[in-house]
């Protein structure tokens, strides 16, 4: 039987694809960014859920699988290699100061349209002939705008967040330009798998035909290492600070923690943009916390976020703007005791079981009370870390996010070529997390 091909267009990096892909040398272009104040070329890790999802495709034998995605710094426009039944495609992220140039003085990918990426993978799909494409992420035109040249194939779109709900909008978070390519995106496909309610709200207002896939993203079990001693009270944590995570708010709420428990300490840990951090370290110099506050940067292996999060005694990422947060299934994971906003999926996770400690949106006051609560009550922590744990082993776990996910993209398939129903178990419903 022949198998389904399926194109999974995405954005991802690890220690694997780092091995296999071949990179210029940073060194001499790092040295000229320095001197004008731009930060250095990296490769890093990135996308982890999607690393995820690859290593079940990899068990998959019904479908064939290729992955196509950006990746900085590489020496040829496009690069390719299969590893355990995956067909690998990356094309070259430019990254030269002429290029960088013409995306910060004259706009030209905007201004394009990314029209240089929509064509190299264009060519790729074209090669491949897939019978569905796979799009993760909306918001990110480097790639997502390829969709919009798909026009005789079936395309599933995931939601990785929604940059045109209200409160994001409201937040400041992406661009008037990224917001245009996510709502042409949602208009023009009819699958997608969404994770939040107002993601659903959005796309039955403006695209009505939309067919809605509940998903999750996946979170690999994390390693955890007991003989990790604690240095800090708190954390937060993400791989980009920024506001809308809740560090501001983290912030505010433990300068009232501290005034009633002068030795508590918080460390912040992630990547975060030089200016914004000015920004952060004098909040926190205002509110007289400077010496109970540590700082840690951005990690170039995921590893390594689990290794600083057994540190802290507890997990606080008062996320604004997304139900739920691959930061707190991380932290759920490690069976760290993780305070977070009420969203629309705290109370299912709650509904048998406490699992996580939630504060009043946006409450400053809450969110201080709760992290007292947690600090008190060495019971309350030790239960809430242990409930957190069995729930994200069972309803997180990178098998059973990605059997959904392939579910869906079979589904697609039937109902796209055979107008096969798709099972109700599939269907995004305002009950699921």
């Amino acid at each position: 039987m022949k198998k389904i091909k399926v194109a999974y267009i995405c954005a991802v990096s690890n220690q694997m694809i780092k091995s296999k892909l071949h990179y210029i040398d940073f060194a001499f272009a790092n040295k000229i960014r320095s001197w004008f104040g731009i930060p250095p070329l990296e490769i890093v890790d990135s996308a982890p859920w999607n690393t995820e999802f690859i290593s079940e495709f990899e068990k998959d034998a019904d479908n064939e699988y290729y992955v196509i995605s950006p990746q900085i710094g590489l020496r040829e426009s496009v690069e390719k290699f299969d590893n355990n039944g995956i067909h690998y495609v990356f094309y070259n992220s430019k990254t030269s100061l002429y290029n960088r140039f013409l995306k910060k003085f004259l706009n030209w990918d905007e201004r394009t349209d990314y029209r240089h990426y929509r064509s190299i993978i264009k060519r790729q799909l074209a090669e491949i002939n897939p019978d569905v494409v796979v799009v993760c992420g909306a918001e990110n035109p480097i790639y997502s705008l390829s969709a919009l040249d798909v026009k005789d194939k079936p395309i599933l779109v995931i939601l990785q967040t929604l940059l045109n709900s209200a409160k994001r909008m409201e937040m400041g978070v992406g661009s008037a330009y990224r917001r245009d390519v996510e709502s042409r995106v949602l208009k023009h496909a009819k699958y997608f798998s969404v994770i939040e309610q107002v993601a659903k709200d959005y796309l039955k207002e403006h695209n009505p035909n939309a067919t809605c896939f509940k998903f999750n993203f996946p979170t690999k079990e994390p390693v955890i290492d007991n003989t990790i001693e604690k240095e800090f009270d708190f954390i937060f944590f993400a791989r980009g600070i920024t506001k809308f995570k809740g560090v501001e708010d983290t912030i505010k709420a433990f300068a009232i923690v501290h005034k009633s428990h002068p030795n508590a300490t918080l460390n912040i840990s992630g990547g975060c943009d030089s200016n914004y951090k000015k920004t952060l370290m004098q909040m926190i110099e205002d509110a007289g916390i400077e010496k109970s506050v540590s700082w840690h940067g951005h990690f170039d292996l995921h590893a390594d976020v689990f290794k600083q999060l057994q540190k802290a005694r507890c997990v606080v990422v008062p996320g604004i703007t997304s139900a739920l947060n691959s930061t707190v299934k991380e932290a759920m994971l490690m069976g760290l005791p993780t305070i977070v906003y009420e969203t629309s999926a705290t109370p299912e996770i709650n509904r048998e079981k406490k699992c996580l400690i939630t504060a009043k949106m946006e409450d400053i006051q809450d969110l201080a009370d709760k992290m007292c609560d947690i600090s008190k009550s060495p019971e309350l922590s030790a239960m809430v870390g242990t409930n957190g744990r069995e729930y994200a082993l069972n309803n997180f776990s990178t098998p059973a996010t990605s059997k959904v996910l392939i579910d869906s993209i079979n589904s697609v398939i039937d109902n796209y070529r055979n107008r096969t129903p798709i099972p109700s178990n599939l269907i995004f419903t305002d009950e699921t997390v």
